[in-house]
């Protein structure tokens, strides 16, 4: 699933902001879209299916309005800057957690659902950006950037990924653990909170 927004003015796009509305509950709904079509498709035919959600490392830098009444409302009312672009990433990141959590509890039609960042690559996704932030990652491209190609070999190593592996991060081929805001009981409560406000905003358009 790829979709994804870094833009540097507000916009408001289906009623949320730009970026949140991109990165995700456009990506959150066409995961959900697919997953019944995969479930069956994993009972009949005795496969895994894979969703593979195109994450960012961004989204380790994230720091979520845990101390608003509503998070996704905040985030929609902020302007949107560099920062905004790592929450709704880690936003991203919580909300692909929540399919996989399901799937494994369920027991019915297996779908492995992880997320991948596939790096630092020469992509459309900087071509708003405004001077001087252009040419700083224009620089940065110069020196550690991938091409589109390298990048999905990333995604690739995410679509294979072994069966016991579900609901994880993954980058340049190997796991890593979930950012530490998604940890322990406080990361559980604040995602839980994260998935209770995503949700209708992604069910009222199925």
């Amino acid at each position: 699933m790829q979709a994804f927004l870094l833009v540097f003015k507000r916009e408001l796009v289906e009623g949320h902001e730009s970026m949140l509305s991109i990165n995700v509950t456009s990506t959150a709904l066409l995961t959900l879209l697919v997953l019944p079509a995969l479930r069956q498709t994993s009972t009949r035919f005795n496969i895994i299916p894979h969703i593979v959600i195109v994450s960012s490392g961004a989204a380790f830098e994230g720091r979520l309005p845990v101390q608003e009444p509503n998070i996704i409302k905040a985030l929609d009312e902020q302007p949107s800057v560099l920062e905004h672009y790592n929450k709704t990433k880690l936003v991203q990141l919580i909300f692909m957690t929540q399919p996989a959590k399901a799937i494994e509890a369920s027991g019915k039609g297996y779908i492995i659902v992880n997320g991948v960042h596939p790096g630092f690559c020469s992509t459309p996704l900087l071509d708003n950006t405004p001077w001087p932030f252009n040419l700083i990652f224009k620089g940065l491209l110069a020196l550690f950037g991938r091409t589109p190609e390298v990048g999905s070999r990333a995604l690739l190593a995410g679509a294979f990924a072994d069966e016991n592996l579900n609901g994880k991060f993954m980058s340049s081929g190997a796991f890593h653990e979930l950012p530490k805001s998604m940890q322990g009981d406080e990361g559980e409560k604040m995602c839980r909170k994260v998935w209770e406000e995503i949700e209708p905003c992604v069910t009222k358009k199925i």
